[in-house]
């Protein structure tokens, strides 16, 4: 299920100015919110800014009243201005954590790696380790990056194909028939 929070945009005269933004030019204002829950957050906001004037029931009519109201987008969030300030639902990037949770719960370890050139392969050649943890790690979706769960044969082979080192999972993790979750970030920049 999606998740989506609301933020809040201004330019940098207002941004210094207004305590909600406190000298910044993008607030978050709610986070973590099914899009039932930011439709009547921003409803409630949108009606707020504008409380000279008759409450709108939905977000129909906050549209209709002509006062910074956008309809809804195609991707089902909603937008308003008042004063120079923008407000706006957004819909938040996945975790990797969460879209690989089935195959980290099968996995002793996770090992987390980025491409080093043109070739996308799993691969040592191929492959830069990153030390990074991979449960803050957000994307745009599941094509963003690449990966496999291996037994000690494919970590062998893949991994460490080069190297002049063989892991022993045996040692490592006391099970020879365990698993490691090796995950390669396509596009990741420092």
């Amino acid at each position: 299920m999606c998740k989506y929070r609301i933020i809040g945009k201004t330019n940098g005269w207002i941004a210094q100015r207004d305590s909600k933004f406190n000298g910044r030019c993008e607030i978050t204002i709610a986070d973590q919110l099914n899009l039932k829950e930011a439709y009547k957050k921003l409803l409630d906001m949108y009606n707020e800014d504008n409380c000279n004037y008759p409450s709108a029931p939905n977000w129909g009519v906050a549209v209709h009243q002509n006062r910074g109201a956008c309809a809804t987008f195609t991707d089902g969030t909603r937008r308003y201005d008042f004063d120079s300030r923008t407000y706006e639902i957004e819909e938040l990037p996945y975790k990797i954590s969460e879209l690989l949770k089935e195959e980290i719960s099968e996995c002793e370890d996770i090992e987390v790696y980025t491409y080093s050139g043109e070739k996308h392969n799993i691969h040592t050649d191929c492959i830069t380790s990153l030390d990074i943890d991979i449960t803050n790690v957000y994307c745009d979706g599941i094509d963003d990056f690449d990966f496999e769960v291996m037994d000690e044969d494919d970590y062998n082979t893949s991994v460490l194909a080069n190297t002049g080192i063989l892991a022993d999972f045996k040692d490592t993790y006391g099970n020879k028939d365990a698993k490691v979750l090796v995950i390669v970030l396509k596009n990741y920049i420092e």
